[in-house]
């Protein structure tokens, strides 16, 4: 028999690389990248090709810090290595890559390879996704942090009795106390009688007569016919009054047994008592002067607080809010459905931020922000909810201004070149879906140039925001007036007849309507004699009209057709209106 051995498989370090769960990039100097493998394009929200030859300054990412702050490109790993020359290593940031708008967190490495002759020929960097980390991280230090304010709160002496009393271990409270107290640190007390030890300490002239003594309850626990018991008793010092409470009980389910006795000096907790009370009140009147809204509900979803901005806000007095339940007076009735779900979903999530509309107690709506979250009691059912209402109106109003300037001319107000040619693609589309004509009117002003120079720049403004006026009273709604640039307008008549004669007479009736428009006189100031009579001045305009989607043109060749016809038109002397 003759055994043949199979050589493994070999996987090439490109094939390996591919394979990794670690994102790999190598940049070259000039930070460009050269190779990324699929696990670093997964990372970075990007296909491997899309990786290649993007730069560390390419719009495509940005880095955050630990605290979710973009940090420029300089401190960007690559950059770092470049700068100094030295490895960057097990380094964490943060990267959003658009369309993305969460944080992916990575931790990095970087290191430089160098050439014969020292200089940096490529920079590696590998990095791997370290999100449930820092999130756990996150979790982990709010717990951690949680846990510190209870124990720093906490005064409790504690040790522990066998079922003879005596002494087993004691914490680091009952050390310390006893130290504070006069004690020697080396004494730990532990394999001494309890009473002995505490048994003055707890002895009150205070208990009333005829009461059980402190050792009486502590034998009952110690044989058995107890589980617990308290005992407050004063422990006062030549020149402090203390008073504590000590409690006793007996470890459940523990063999042999085992007795916990916890000492709290409760003149402490009374202070930390009245400091909650006024952190009680101090975060009531923070809420109550936050600048965007409060509110909380119980748990059945009924107001219980709503601070004076949300009143503000909304228009609403605390006494109109507090008490209601779902719809509150400041839902807009046609927003029901869209607020409900947000609210179920904090419901079965326990937190979520929305943007929604909300409404004024005169009938207003504005948008807002909700940030909502559940407060849970110490057995996990939810105790209350809170939301924050942050008015959005601002930003709305910045959002739709910023969407004016990126498709609207900002003198004239038409739409600017970008909409133009969106309206037009859409108006094609739709004229073919419908088998109806479509037109594109070209103008350009006859003469403008010289209005320009002789009344100056700000009458020419004014010109042109009357042309855009004229141009709109001449078509329907459904059309589109534009303004390219310069003098040049454009009009796109939309949803045409379906017969080719009847469109084409349409297109020329309104065409010959804006020319006749644009030919009327304007009434100009000069700014060179602003208080000197307006005066009147004529700019007629060079027409072009070409047909699409029914006359068998795409609507950019039609664009080009109007464009020559437009051109004709002014080399017969302007002031007409000409066509394919």
């Amino acid at each position: 028999m003759t055994i043949t051995s199979q050589q493994p498989k070999r996987h090439t370090p490109q094939h390996v690389l591919k394979k990794l769960h670690t994102g790999v990039v190598v940049h070259g100097p000039d930070t460009q990248v050269v190779y990324a493998n699929l696990r670093a394009a997964e990372l970075l929200g990007l296909s491997e090709a899309q990786m290649l030859g993007k730069t560390v300054i390419d719009p495509g990412w940005h880095f955050v810090d630990g605290f979710g702050q973009r940090i420029d490109p300089p401190q960007y790993p690559v950059s770092r290595v470049l700068t100094t020359r030295q490895a960057l290593k097990e380094t964490d940031f943060g990267v959003i890559a658009p369309p993305r708008d969460h944080i992916t967190w990575l931790s990095v490495t970087a290191f430089p390879e160098f050439d014969d002759a020292g200089q940096i020929e490529r920079v590696v960097v590998s990095f791997h996704d370290i999100s449930e980390r820092k999130q756990a991280q996150a979790d982990f230090e709010r717990a951690r942090a949680f846990a510190l304010s209870v124990l720093d709160g906490l005064s409790a002496s504690v040790c522990v009795l066998d079922m003879h009393g005596t002494i087993l271990a004691v914490n680091r409270s009952w050390k310390e106390f006893y130290v504070a107290n006069g004690g020697s640190a080396g004494v730990l007390h532990v394999g001494m009688n309890y009473l002995q030890v505490a048994g003055a300490a707890t002895t009150s002239s205070d208990q009333p007569g005829g009461s059980a003594s402190f050792k009486d309850l502590l034998e009952q626990v110690l044989a058995g016919e107890r589980d617990h018991f308290e005992w407050e008793y004063p422990c006062h010092t030549p020149t402090t009054k203390r008073w504590f409470i000590a409690r006793v009980s007996c470890m459940k389910g523990v063999h042999p047994m085992r007795v916990v006795v916890a000492h709290d000096d409760i003149t402490v907790v009374k202070q930390a008592q009245e400091s909650a009370r006024e952190a009680l009140q101090f975060s009531r009147n923070l809420i109550d002067s936050m600048q965007d809204g409060f509110s909380v509900l119980d748990h059945t979803g009924r107001a219980t607080h709503a601070n004076p901005a949300l009143c503000r806000m909304t228009g609403f007095s605390a006494d109109e809010l507090i008490g209601q339940v779902a719809p509150f007076p400041y839902w807009p009735p046609e927003e029901y459905q869209q607020i409900e779900a947000a609210f179920r979903k904090t419901l079965v999530t326990k937190e979520g931020e929305f943007e929604l509309v909300f409404m004024r107690k005169n009938g207003e709506r504005f948008h807002v922000v909700v940030a909502a979250s559940a407060l849970l009691d110490e057995h996990g059912q939810v105790a209350a909810y809170l939301a924050t209402v942050k008015d959005h109106t601002r930003i709305k109003r910045m959002e739709d201004e910023i969407k004016r300037q990126a498709f609207y001319d900002a003198l004239t107000e038409l739409p600017n070149r970008r909409l133009f040619e969106d309206r037009l693609g859409r108006a094609e589309a739709a004229a073919t879906r419908g088998n109806r004509h479509g037109a594109v009117v070209l103008i350009d002003l006859d003469g403008f140039k010289v209005i320009n120079d002789v009344h100056g720049h700000q009458a020419g403004d004014r010109l042109l925001v009357e042309v855009g006026l004229r141009l709109k009273a001449c078509v329907r709604e459904v059309d589109t007036a534009a303004r390219l640039g310069g003098d040049e307008f454009v009009v796109i008549l939309d949803g045409l007849s379906g017969d080719e004669t009847d469109a084409i007479e349409t297109v020329w009736k309104v065409a010959e309507k804006i020319r006749a428009a644009l030919a009327q006189p304007y009434h100009l100031t000069s700014e060179h004699n602003p208080g000197s009579v307006p005066r009147s001045v004529t700019c007629t305009a060079s027409i072009g009209v070409a047909m699409f989607a029914g006359a068998g043109l795409r609507a950019v060749e039609a664009l080009r057709v109007a464009d020559m016809a437009m051109y004709e038109a002014k080399r017969s002397g302007g002031n007409k209106v000409k066509g394919a």
